[in-house]
């Protein structure tokens, strides 16, 4: 069979999963509880108090209609960025205020979409296979998990997409900068940001000069007090601290320790897990700077791919971005003129099947076949970089 015919099969038969699954999510399972959370406590309480975990646990209990919240707070714990939206969005009613951040967050997904696949619009490649890659993007799973859930997640694909967008254009200074919007997540964007440091420097100027721009707006929401209660929240939840973040279901290197380490102390798997990836970064690092200008698109591919399973604090939702991991390795096929370009986008097709099975159907393979899924978007980029593409490099092409 064609391979486009495999993919485009592939793409709907997903689409069809993430209908049915979606329908089975409880509404009173999503994330967008804690947006609707910071926002009515910045709206009755102040921004500068958004933090405050009893107000958290005050806020959240009132909007799920129940006395006492606070050995049940999903906590917000996020820069304090969307504020000045979430606070307005929380005086409608919850059923709005959802409908309104889904669209939102579709549309942040769909402009992410059409960046990335800028280049392939602009290739032969055109037409009907464009639109079955960008289709297959929008329905990947953790995409749809994200959207449905009412998670933050499209800022940060986003500033990704841009980013990657930038890059491949050679436009350093301002691929920094838009990679500054995924500082919704601040340790996967200094993930991403600090291997510039050695190589490519301009790419970190930016990133720092703009994400210094929006630490300071940030701080000017919240204060010192604000900033110091985010702080105290980020050790509750992410380095093994009292509120449950369900550590245990990441798809990551935390995940695997909590499934599978005979210990129940948080503190010494969030200890090492934190470790692994300042040592994954610093040998990126290292990496990188022994490449120096020769660091390609492909590069920042497998480093995504190596942030979705070594970051210490990722869920679910936050692999989206191997979406942008497998695209880079489709656009850089194309600008190649290969015949193989599907091969990536099949790829992220599977991937996404392996996804929901896993997420809906407990397995004892659940490690292997979350390992298998991003060997699927990591291979393909690793031979590009294998095979040498040094007229591409010099060209600056993706």
């Amino acid at each position: 069979m064609n391979r486009r015919w495999v993919l485009l099969s592939l793409v709907l038969l997903q689409l069809g999963l993430d209908m049915v699954v979606i329908a089975r999510f409880p509404p009173a399972g999503r994330d967008f509880i804690i947006q609707l959370t910071a926002g009515r406590v910045a709206t009755l309480d102040g921004r500068r108090h958004v933090f405050d975990p009893g107000l958290q646990a005050l806020r959240q209990s009132q909007i799920l209609g129940i006395e006492n919240n606070d050995g049940r707070l999903l906590p917000f714990n996020h820069p304090p960025l969307l504020l000045p939206a979430l606070g307005p969005l929380s005086r409608t009613s919850p059923g709005t205020a959802y409908l309104i951040w889904t669209a939102v967050s579709v549309a942040l997904f769909l402009a992410g979409t059409l960046i990335l696949t800028w280049k392939m619009s602009e290739s032969a490649t055109s037409g009907l296979p464009t639109a079955v890659v960008r289709l297959g993007i929008l329905v990947f799973y953790p995409i749809a998990v994200a959207v449905t859930q009412g998670q933050d997640t499209a800022l940060l694909f986003l500033g990704v997409a841009g980013f990657v967008f930038l890059l491949s254009r050679n436009r350093d200074f301002a691929a920094g900068s838009a990679l500054s919007l995924a500082v919704i997540r601040p340790h996967i964007a200094l993930g991403l940001a600090l291997p510039f440091l050695f190589a490519r420097r301009r790419v970190f100027l930016g990133f720092l000069i703009a994400s210094s721009i929006l630490a300071a707006y940030s701080l000017s929401l919240v204060g010192v007090t604000g900033a110091i209660q985010l702080l105290e929240l980020v050790q509750r939840t992410g380095f093994g601290g009292d509120l449950m973040i369900g550590g245990s279901r990441m798809p990551n290197v935390l995940g695997f320790l909590e499934r599978t380490a005979d210990t129940e102390s948080r503190a010494l798997l969030a200890t090492a897990a934190w470790s692994i990836w300042i040592l994954f970064v610093a040998a990126s690092s290292a990496a990188w700077k022994s490449l120096g200008n020769r660091v390609s698109i492909l590069h920042v591919g497998l480093l995504i791919c190596g942030s979705i399973v070594l970051a210490p604090h990722i869920h679910l939702h936050d692999a989206a971005l191997l979406a942008i991991a497998a695209t880079i390795c489709v656009n850089w096929r194309c600008q190649g003129t290969r015949p193989d370009w599907e091969v990536p986008a099949i790829a992220l097709a599977v991937a996404s099947l392996i996804l929901t099975a896993v997420s809906i159907s407990p397995s004892p393979l659940y490690d292997a076949l979350l390992v298998a899924a991003i060997l699927l978007i990591a291979v393909p980029l690793a031979l590009d970089i294998r095979r040498g593409r040094s007229e591409m490099d010099q060209a600056g092409v993706d």
